[in-house]
């Protein structure tokens, strides 16, 4: 895969997940809140996401020339044939700044923050 598909397909996830598990609180009617906000709607809470990926470069030669940049995965197997393939793994990390989804409390008497 990828890391450009790799990343959207992680924040998308993430964010789905977490939607609709807010989504899927309330309509259950259960106990509990997830990412409570109990203050003005219209202020932005912004957090962090962390990736640490190992990224494989890989060169293929194969009666032409060929370079490709993946999120690593291991392959297993092998082909008879004239190929050769050379590669590279390095690492790289990055945080990214979200606006979580959040359940919606304006109306809770007090929120205790229990760590």
């Amino acid at each position: 895969m990828e890391l450009k598909a790799f990343v959207k397909a992680v924040l998308n996830d993430v964010m789905d997940a977490v939607q609709e598990t807010i989504e899927e609180r309330k309509t259950a009617g259960g106990h509990g809140y997830i990412n409570p906000k109990t203050h003005d709607p219209e202020e932005m809470e912004v957090d962090t996401i962390k990736f640490d990926v190992a990224i494989s470069t890989a060169t293929k030669a194969q009666g032409g020339v060929g370079a490709s940049l993946e999120v690593f995965s291991a392959k297993i197997g092998g082909k008879g044939g004239g190929e050769h393939e050379s590669s590279n793994v390095s690492r790289i990390e990055f945080t990214l700044g979200v606006a979580w989804p959040h359940t919606h409390m304006l109306d809770a008497k007090k929120l205790v923050r229990i760590s």
